[in-house]
């Protein structure tokens, strides 16, 4: 017995259904598609990322919101994580994308002596 086939056309002359669904996901595998390459999937300029932190800034009341910018914000949230993660180095280097340890210096350089030491010796 021979199979029959039944071909239904869509609105617009389309052989498959238009759902949501569907587009989520052709949207979800071409962003990964791009991620695997290496590109952005929202390419932002150092100048529109300041403007929207400056925004949101301004809308939670921070003081002086006109004079910050990303880098200091990037510092501020590296010295917040040394004193969340007990000044551990090498999470705040992995946090911080850093490839060498000398880079996350700045935000755990409030340990003591002793603390350098004993995490010296742990590791």
């Amino acid at each position: 017995m021979g199979r029959e086939t039944i071909m239904i056309r869509f609105k617009g002359g389309k052989t498959e259904p238009d759902y949501p669904g569907k587009k989520w996901l052709m949207l979800a595998q071409k962003l990964a598609s791009r991620v695997q390459r290496g590109e952005r999937i929202i390419p932002l300029s150092e100048q529109h990322g300041t403007n929207i932190l400056r925004k949101y800034a301004r809308l939670a009341g921070v003081p002086n919101w006109d004079r910050l910018h990303n880098h200091r914000q990037r510092a501020y949230f590296g010295t917040f994580w040394a004193r969340k993660t007990g000044r551990d180095p090498w999470k705040v280097q992995c946090l911080m994308g850093h490839k060498d340890l000398r880079a996350t210096a700045a935000y755990v350089e409030e340990l003591s002596l002793e603390e350098k030491k004993q995490l010296l010796d742990e590791s």
